[in-house]
């Protein structure tokens, strides 16, 4: 069951201008400082310059890096920067983008997900994760007292009817927009009692599956246990056992998967060492080029994926014998 919750939104105030490309920022952990410093050339109140006080983020910095985020945030807030939402609600969020000349829009929404333990309940992880990076996380937190930055989670919703629920609220002007590496963001805030309390039940009954920000959630259950430790047991709607999740389900048709790209440097690999394993079935390809090589992996089904072996110079698609082997 995974348990949601609206929340009043600490955001850019868009009340004069509802743009703002120019202050939205990739997630902070692929930049580097020379992403961090031409984000802020682009705008000093760019958001890198809370969520990124310390590069890179595989461990924890100085305590002044944490305690100048907070600064900042307490001093945007003063000028009106940044504003808190007097109401709570649900913020849908909108990607609009081109790939292979067909447009996509994948739909999400933002909301309070449930704390829980892994394997405790339906919220699912699906990577380790490592202390480095929560102890950064963490100190920040701990510094801003906020959820910076969502986790991704997936849903599974054949009908889309969260989506569908959530689009028939929100057909007004976006409360902000921004573009950023050809893709633009759309964002509304939904307040009806009524959408609220059936996007709620129709999340009850359904798993969460992280598919990025396990540090975050991770982090999210320190802070939660660093708090009770401090002052004692929370209470039961105290804002530290929920952690912000921006929610996609699975059946979205915005929600594309690609082909990742894996190098491995230093390292001779033939097709003579695929082709002596009994659990994997290999076929050459005709394909000489990395693109064609997608278009021509298609036909060999969902589980192969493609080689290149440097030794004889081709290309091989290498799948599973048992298509089972993932359970």
């Amino acid at each position: 069951m995974s348990t949601v919750y609206p929340f009043a939104a600490i955001r850019y105030n868009t009340a004069t201008g509802t743009d703002l490309s120019a202050r939205i920022s990739p997630p902070y952990d692929i930049l580097s400082e020379a992403d961090k410093q031409a984000l802020l050339a682009r705008d000093s109140r760019n958001f890198v310059k809370i969520d990124l006080p310390h590069t890179p983020p595989k461990s924890a910095g100085p305590r002044e890096a944490y305690a100048a985020s907070r600064t900042q945030l307490d001093a945007w807030l003063a000028d009106g920067t940044m504003i808190r939402d007097s109401a709570p609600g649900l913020y849908v969020y909108h990607q609009h983008y081109t790939y292979g000349g067909t447009q996509y829009v994948r739909r999400m929404f933002f909301a309070r997900l449930r704390l829980e333990p892994f394997g405790s309940g339906s919220v699912y992880p699906h990577e380790q994760t490592f202390g480095g990076p929560k102890e950064d996380r963490l100190c920040l937190t701990k510094a801003c007292e906020a959820n910076l930055s969502p986790i991704f989670g997936l849903y599974p919703d054949a009908e889309n009817l969260v989506a569908v629920e959530l689009d028939a609220a929100c057909q007004g002007k976006p409360l902000a927009t921004g573009t950023l590496d050809g893709i633009e963001s759309r964002l509304w805030a939904v307040n009806d009692p009524g959408t609220l309390v059936e996007v709620e039940q129709l999340m009850r009954d359904k798993p969460t599956f992280i598919a990025d920000g396990h540090h975050r959630y991770g982090t999210g259950l320190l802070y939660r246990d660093w708090l009770t430790q401090e002052h004692g047991e929370l209470r039961e709607d105290h804002p530290a056992n929920c952690v912000l999740c921006v929610f996609c389900a699975m059946e979205d048709p915005g929600l594309l998967i690609l082909p990742t790209h894996r190098v491995l440097a230093g390292v001779t690999i033939d097709a003579s060492l695929f082709r002596n394993d009994p659990e994997i079935e290999v076929r050459e390809l005709s394909a000489t080029d990395p693109s064609a090589v997608i278009s021509e992996l298609g036909g060999h089904g969902p589980q192969a994926f493609a080689c290149w072996s440097a030794a004889d110079q081709k290309y091989v698609a290498l799948r599973p014998t048992n298509p089972d082997v993932l359970k």
